[in-house]
C-alpha cells in the first residue's frame, strides 16, 4: 500500500501544463521588454481562444517563474488555453 501511495504522490505533483512560464519561444518573437503579437508560435503549445492578438512581457511585471509573462488585461481582450 505504501508503494501505491508514493506513485500517486509523484503523479499528482507533476505539472500538466507545458511552457507554463512562456519561456520556450517568447524571446524568438519579442526582442523588446513587451510585445503585442499575433503568431501563437510565440506561446506554443498555448492557443489564443478569444481575440486575435496577445501580449508577452519580459518586464515590467515580476514573473512567478522564468523571465516572461502575459498581460491578460492588455489593450484588447483575449484569452489563452492549453489542452491537457
Amino acid at each position: 500500500m505504501l508503494f501505491n501511495t508514493a506513485l500517486f504522490a509523484i503523479a499528482v505533483s507533476a505539472n500538466l501544463l507545458k511552457n507554463g512560464d512562456f519561456e520556450d519561444h517568447s524571446a524568438q518573437y519579442c526582442k523588446e521588454s513587451w510585445c503585442i503579437l499575433t503568431d501563437e508560435k510565440a506561446i506554443a503549445p498555448w492557443k489564443v481562444c478569444h481575440g486575435t492578438q496577445f501580449e508577452v512581457d519580459h518586464s515590467p511585471w515580476p514573473n512567478q517563474s522564468g523571465q516572461w509573462s502575459m498581460d491578460l488585461s492588455a489593450n484588447t481582450p483575449y484569452g489563452i488555453e492549453q489542452e491537457v
